[in-house]
Order: C-alpha cells, then structure tokens, then sequence
C-alpha cells in the first residue's frame, strides 16, 4: 500500500486531488495535510512514497512559496532524498 500525502490549504482542492488518488489506486492511504506543521509530522512518523503539494500556502503573504520550503526540507531527509514530488497550485505568482 503506497502512502501519499497531500500538503493542500484549499479543503475543496485537497478532496479533487484525494479523489484523483484514490481513481488511481484505491489501495493507497492517503493523509491530507493543511497545514506544514501536520505535514512534517507525519513525514517523520510515517514513510510516504508520494507528496503531492501546494507551492503557495499563505495566500495573505504576497511571494509565499511555503510548499516549495517544504519540499526543500524534505529533500534533507535521506529516505526522502527521491521520493517523488507532484506541485499544484492554483494561485499565480510571477516570481515563481
């Protein structure tokens, strides 16, 4: 059973993309996390074999790229080094 979490601050969203997963492969769990501190924590207690995460979380800080901080985070994480990575986001930000 693959392990996916899902780093997503919109509720709707985060159920389209559940959704997309489960359509995929029902077998998997899936943890849907809105917040990094959630995120981080069952990144270390569990072993995920797929982040599917939003790059912008704070959409009340112009330039927030939180997700992508995230992920970099992670990636320091040896079981994580490349452990795949899909980025949605549905806010545009020129910077990024």
């Amino acid at each position: 059973m693959r392990k996916v979490l899902i780093l997503e601050d919109n509720r709707v969203t985060a159920q389209c993309i559940k959704k997309a997963v489960y359509e995929l492969e029902e077998k998997s769990e899936i943890f849907v996390c809105d917040n990094l501190k959630d995120a981080y924590q069952h990144t270390v207690e569990k072993r995920i074999d797929l982040f599917v995460v939003d790059i912008i979380l704070d959409t009340s800080r112009p330039g927030d790229a939180s997700g992508l901080r995230f992920v970099e985070r992670i990636r320091k994480i040896e079981r994580y080094a490349f452990t795949p990575v899909i980025f949605v986001t549905s806010l545009e930000d020129s910077r990024l």
